[in-house]
């Protein structure tokens, strides 16, 4: 157990690591640069999680919060390419900690927890030893500096944690039977990676697909705590892994979420694994206590970093300066918001009425079911075979009643299942059993809600 956490350990996989998540985080930053005045100052409509605004956590003026994310950007890329590490990692801590505290319905995320994480625990480690201006100011061109290995393994327990957690999660919600897949792959929130809405609508409408994903979800993200300490298995993991977030980010729209978690299994490559990079030939040294620092070269990389970190404020600010959409900077107009009319404001306020077939996901129809699903195929049936009919509604809606009847090739109407589907129901099923002597030709099945048509399916019986 002493080896497994503090046993020295080559700093190559944490300097991957390290690279690849202040590149990531820098692109989102960058991506929140256009609207750092309304999300994150006092002139915007900052929603943090506590009660009392500005009264626990500050909320800062304009200028301030232009310049904190400015800095926030100058850390990371400071951090990526490994430039006075330590403290450009742990500023990068304090201050996306702070402003994403500033806006938590939409910065303060999962992926923003995470990140958090990775780097106050990269602060603590080695990475800074090989591939960063450090290595070269501080160390030597034939030589790597090794370091403990806690760090490196409390980044691993928490990238196991997330998918334990989330694992633990899903099974409690029933995220097998497919339901909360096929909400997402709908949503205007969630949907449309990189296959886009087209391609989740078609795996939303799949029943068989669904559940296999679903459960297929759950099964990986309860193996791989389990299995990815094992040296036979530990590949294999890490390779359904990569596959498993690259098939999220297909179909649905996580940001930067699949980058965060592929940077964070880097975590598990071990050295072995990266012979083929360069300094992979240098001798590999334990350090001394206090060994290694040269005070003149660090007080001149201080100098640089902070004339540097100056420059990247000043910038920001001028940019945000020239743009001035609010006019907090004195530099523009304040954008005017238009006064709507009467008749605009109650067309607005209206939900108006509702089509019954938006209140229905999906109907599917099977040879037999059980609470949530139905299987077997049901295109085909002849006299005598059952025949299960399942309505899926959206996820929020008004009760409603539901009518089903089965349709004979006459366009006759030879039964009729109805009932209530109260708001807390997502499902509602009715099944029928077809005569002994069914007439041959194609059958229909009708469904009604609210008495409005939603749906019609032909079955063919022979």
């Amino acid at each position: 157990m002493t080896a497994f956490w503090f046993a020295p350990t080559s700093p190559r996989t944490l300097a991957i690591l390290r690279i690849g998540l202040a590149v990531v985080l820098l692109v989102d930053v960058l991506g929140h640069w256009p609207h750092v005045v309304e999300s994150y100052s006092s002139a915007g409509r900052p929603m943090t999680p506590f009660a009392s605004t500005g009264e626990w956590l500050p909320v800062p003026t304009p200028f301030v919060a232009v310049a904190a994310t400015a800095a926030l950007a100058f850390g990371l890329a400071s951090a990526a390419v490994g430039f006075l590490t330590r403290f450009s990692l742990l500023t990068s801590v304090v201050l996306l900690t702070w402003l994403s505290l500033l806006d938590f319905p939409q910065t303060l995320t999962k992926y923003t927890a995470i990140a958090t994480h990775l780097l106050l625990l990269l602060s603590l480690s080695g990475t800074s030893h090989v591939w960063s201006v450090d290595a070269w100011l501080f160390g030597g061109p034939d030589r790597v500096r090794l370091a403990s290995a806690w760090p490196q393994r409390l980044m691993q327990l928490l990238v196991c944690h997330v998918y334990l957690g989330a694992a633990v999660t899903k099974w409690r919600l029933h995220f097998a039977t497919g339901d909360t897949l096929a909400y997402s792959l709908v949503d205007d929130r969630w949907a449309g990676g990189w296959f886009g809405l087209d391609a989740g609508s078609w795996l939303a409408a799949d029943t068989r697909l669904l559940v296999l994903a679903s459960f297929a979800t759950v099964a990986f993200e309860f193996a791989f705590p389990l299995l990815v300490w094992f040296r036979r298995t530990r590949r294999p993991m890490l390779l359904a892994a990569v596959l498993f977030h690259l098939g999220m980010a297909g179909f649905l729209s996580l940001r930067v979420f699949t980058p965060l978690m592929l940077v964070g299994l880097v975590a598990f490559v071990r050295e072995r694994d990266l012979h083929w990079l360069p300094t992979a030939g240098a001798r590999e040294v334990v350090p001394s206590p206090g060994s290694g620092v040269r005070w003149g070269r660090l007080a001149a990389a201080v100098l640089v970093w902070f004339g540097l970190g100056v420059g990247a404020l000043t910038l920001g600010v001028a940019v945000q300066r020239a743009s001035d959409p609010y006019g907090v900077f004195g530099n523009g107009r304040p954008l005017v918001l238009e006064r709507l009319t009467a008749k605009e404001a109650e067309e607005l306020l209206s939900e108006g009425p509702v089509p019954a077939v938006a209140r229905v996901h999906r109907v599917a129809l099977g040879t037999r079911s059980n609470e949530w699903q139905v299987f077997g195929d049901a295109e085909r049936l002849g006299g005598g075979d059952e025949l299960h009919v399942v309505v899926q509604f959206v996820r929020e809606r008004p009760p409603v009643n539901v009518e089903i009847v089965l349709v004979d090739p006459g366009d006759e109407p030879v039964e009729v299942r109805s009932g209530y589907a109260p708001s807390s129901v997502t499902r509602w099923r009715g099944a029928f059993v077809l005569p002994r002597k069914a007439e041959t030709g194609d059958w229909s099945v009708e469904v009604f809600v609210q008495g409005e048509l939603v749906e019609r399916r032909v079955v063919r019986v022979d």
